[in-house]
Protein backbone atom coordinates (compact mmCIF):
# COMPACT_ATOMS: atom_id res chain seq x y z
CA UNK A 1 0.00 0.00 0.00
CA UNK A 2 1.33 3.53 -0.54
CA UNK A 3 0.10 6.83 0.90
CA UNK A 4 -3.89 7.48 0.36
CA UNK A 5 -4.65 3.82 -0.09
CA UNK A 6 -7.13 3.01 2.94
CA UNK A 7 -7.37 -0.49 4.04
CA UNK A 8 -9.87 -2.05 6.83
CA UNK A 9 -7.88 -4.20 9.24
CA UNK A 10 -9.39 -7.12 10.99
CA UNK A 11 -8.38 -8.69 14.17
CA UNK A 12 -8.04 -12.19 14.82
CA UNK A 13 -8.89 -12.36 18.16
CA UNK A 14 -12.42 -11.28 17.93
CA UNK A 15 -12.65 -13.04 14.30
CA UNK A 16 -10.43 -16.24 14.34
CA UNK A 17 -12.63 -17.67 11.62
CA UNK A 18 -13.58 -14.57 9.59
CA UNK A 19 -9.41 -14.03 9.63
CA UNK A 20 -8.21 -17.85 8.97
CA UNK A 21 -10.71 -18.02 5.62
CA UNK A 22 -9.81 -14.22 4.16
CA UNK A 23 -6.18 -15.15 5.32
CA UNK A 24 -6.24 -18.34 3.17
CA UNK A 25 -7.78 -16.77 0.28
CA UNK A 26 -5.33 -13.82 -0.06
CA UNK A 27 -2.25 -16.92 0.50
CA UNK A 28 -4.38 -18.87 -2.52
CA UNK A 29 -4.00 -15.77 -4.92
CA UNK A 30 -7.20 -13.67 -4.07
CA UNK A 31 -7.06 -10.37 -4.33
CA UNK A 32 -7.25 -7.88 -1.41
CA UNK A 33 -3.71 -8.14 0.27
CA UNK A 34 -1.46 -6.50 -2.54
CA UNK A 35 -3.64 -6.27 -5.39
CA UNK A 36 -6.71 -3.75 -4.39
CA UNK A 37 -10.29 -5.06 -4.12
CA UNK A 38 -12.51 -2.66 -5.89
CA UNK A 39 -16.13 -1.57 -4.10
CA UNK A 40 -18.96 -2.07 -6.63
CA UNK A 41 -20.08 0.34 -9.18
CA UNK A 42 -23.65 1.53 -9.30
CA UNK A 43 -26.32 -1.13 -10.39
CA UNK A 44 -24.34 -4.10 -9.76
CA UNK A 45 -26.05 -6.25 -6.91
CA UNK A 46 -23.89 -7.93 -4.21
CA UNK A 47 -26.55 -10.55 -3.61
CA UNK A 48 -25.42 -12.07 -7.35
CA UNK A 49 -21.85 -11.47 -5.51
CA UNK A 50 -23.35 -13.43 -2.81
CA UNK A 51 -25.28 -16.25 -4.24
CA UNK A 52 -22.72 -17.26 -6.96
CA UNK A 53 -20.49 -18.05 -3.64
CA UNK A 54 -22.71 -19.37 -1.49
CA UNK A 55 -25.77 -20.82 -3.29
CA UNK A 56 -28.31 -22.52 -0.88
CA UNK A 57 -27.39 -25.90 -1.97
CA UNK A 58 -24.64 -25.40 0.22
CA UNK A 59 -24.99 -27.07 3.81
CA UNK A 60 -24.83 -24.65 6.60
CA UNK A 61 -24.24 -26.41 10.12
CA UNK A 62 -26.03 -25.39 12.76
CA UNK A 63 -24.59 -21.86 13.93
CA UNK A 64 -22.72 -21.13 11.13
CA UNK A 65 -23.03 -19.11 8.19
CA UNK A 66 -21.46 -19.16 4.48
CA UNK A 67 -18.51 -16.55 4.42
CA UNK A 68 -17.75 -15.85 0.35
CA UNK A 69 -14.39 -14.08 -0.40
CA UNK A 70 -13.61 -11.43 -2.34
CA UNK A 71 -16.48 -9.92 -0.83
CA UNK A 72 -19.88 -9.73 -2.05
CA UNK A 73 -19.79 -5.68 -2.29
CA UNK A 74 -16.83 -5.81 -4.07
CA UNK A 75 -16.48 -5.89 -8.40
CA UNK A 76 -13.87 -8.98 -7.55
CA UNK A 77 -16.67 -11.17 -5.52
CA UNK A 78 -17.74 -14.49 -7.43
CA UNK A 79 -20.31 -13.26 -10.13
CA UNK A 80 -18.83 -10.09 -11.26
CA UNK A 81 -15.16 -10.77 -10.96
CA UNK A 82 -15.06 -14.61 -12.40
CA UNK A 83 -13.36 -17.37 -12.10
CA UNK A 84 -13.81 -20.71 -9.96
CA UNK A 85 -15.13 -21.57 -6.28
CA UNK A 86 -12.66 -22.98 -4.29
CA UNK A 87 -12.62 -23.46 -0.34
CA UNK A 88 -10.05 -24.80 2.40
CA UNK A 89 -9.39 -27.25 5.31
CA UNK A 90 -12.06 -26.30 7.97
CA UNK A 91 -14.51 -24.81 6.14
CA UNK A 92 -17.12 -27.30 6.40
CA UNK A 93 -17.73 -27.02 2.76
CA UNK A 94 -17.61 -30.83 1.21
CA UNK A 95 -19.51 -29.51 -2.11
CA UNK A 96 -17.07 -31.13 -5.11
CA UNK A 97 -17.38 -27.93 -7.17
CA UNK A 98 -15.23 -25.79 -4.41
CA UNK A 99 -11.92 -27.60 -4.31
CA UNK A 100 -9.48 -27.14 -1.19
CA UNK A 101 -6.41 -25.55 -1.92
CA UNK A 102 -7.29 -24.13 -5.43
CA UNK A 103 -4.97 -21.26 -6.51
CA UNK A 104 -4.80 -18.14 -8.64
CA UNK A 105 -5.95 -14.82 -8.55
CA UNK A 106 -9.33 -15.44 -10.61
CA UNK A 107 -12.27 -16.67 -8.45
CA UNK A 108 -13.40 -16.88 -5.51
CA UNK A 109 -13.87 -18.77 -1.97
CA UNK A 110 -16.52 -19.96 0.55
CA UNK A 111 -15.82 -20.69 3.97
CA UNK A 112 -18.76 -21.49 6.60
CA UNK A 113 -18.01 -19.85 9.87
CA UNK A 114 -19.91 -18.69 12.82
CA UNK A 115 -23.02 -16.45 12.18
CA UNK A 116 -22.40 -13.92 14.99
CA UNK A 117 -18.47 -12.97 13.48
CA UNK A 118 -20.06 -13.27 9.96
CA UNK A 119 -22.05 -10.62 10.08
CA UNK A 120 -20.18 -8.76 12.64
CA UNK A 121 -17.38 -8.78 9.69
CA UNK A 122 -19.59 -7.50 7.36
CA UNK A 123 -20.42 -4.61 10.00
CA UNK A 124 -17.41 -3.31 10.55
CA UNK A 125 -17.15 -3.64 6.43
CA UNK A 126 -19.98 -0.97 6.39
CA UNK A 127 -18.96 1.05 9.00
CA UNK A 128 -15.00 1.41 7.14
CA UNK A 129 -16.65 1.92 3.69
CA UNK A 130 -18.50 4.65 5.35
CA UNK A 131 -16.08 6.12 7.34
CA UNK A 132 -13.20 6.00 5.30
CA UNK A 133 -15.47 7.75 2.07
CA UNK A 134 -15.43 4.49 0.10
CA UNK A 135 -17.38 5.12 -2.92
CA UNK A 136 -18.39 2.68 -5.58
CA UNK A 137 -15.55 1.75 -7.54
CA UNK A 138 -12.94 2.99 -5.59
CA UNK A 139 -9.76 0.53 -4.29
CA UNK A 140 -9.10 -1.03 -1.07
CA UNK A 141 -7.54 -3.33 0.71
CA UNK A 142 -7.95 -5.62 3.52
CA UNK A 143 -5.15 -6.48 6.19
CA UNK A 144 -5.32 -9.38 9.03
CA UNK A 145 -3.90 -7.83 12.28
Amino acid sequence: MTKGQVAIGYDKGPYPSFARHVSEAQKSGLPGKTTALKRLKAGQSSAKNRSKACPSRLKRPSGLSCDEYPFASTQQGAYYGGGAGRTFSKCNIADKSYPVGAKGAKGYSACMIPQKENSAAGSDLSKFFKESRVLTGDPFYVQIL
